[in-house]
């Protein structure tokens, strides 16, 4: 059986992490009329599903931290992404870790999610 997105939600910027991003995100995601969510520090042990805002998630009893943050897109097209990240150099915001929310990651905690875009990006070099 293929897997696939539980539901639609609006299209949606989830930041974790990004405290410093937090003026820049949230002047750009006004910009594009993408609804942003920050997902508190304490929570990466929630899905990232529960952010996206599909049915069938709940928020981890569990607290936990991962080690760095990230950003993920939720519901975007591509050009929209395209958007974010053109918004993101010209107001020279560097976020390492991005991903976008796919079948196979909408039930994966936050902290599993930036594990494994860490070892993604330690064996691209960077």
């Amino acid at each position: 059986m293929k897997a696939r997105i539980i539901n639609t939600a609006d299209g949606r910027i989830i930041a974790y992490k990004q405290q410093e991003n937090l003026t820049a995100l949230k002047k750009i995601a006004d910009k594009l009329r993408i609804r942003l969510i920050i997902a508190e520090d304490n929570e990466a042990e929630t899905p990232i599903g529960f952010f996206a805002g599909f049915n069938g998630f709940e928020k981890s009893e569990k607290i936990g931290e991962a080690n760095s943050g990230c950003i993920i897109f939720s519901g975007l097209s591509g050009r929209q992404i395209d958007s974010v990240l053109a918004e993101l150099r010209k107001a020279e915001v560097s976020i390492p870790l991005k991903a976008a929310l796919t079948p196979s990651n909408q039930k994966w905690s936050i902290k599993k999610l930036v594990s494994e875009l860490a070892k993604e990006r330690e064996k691209m070099g960077g």
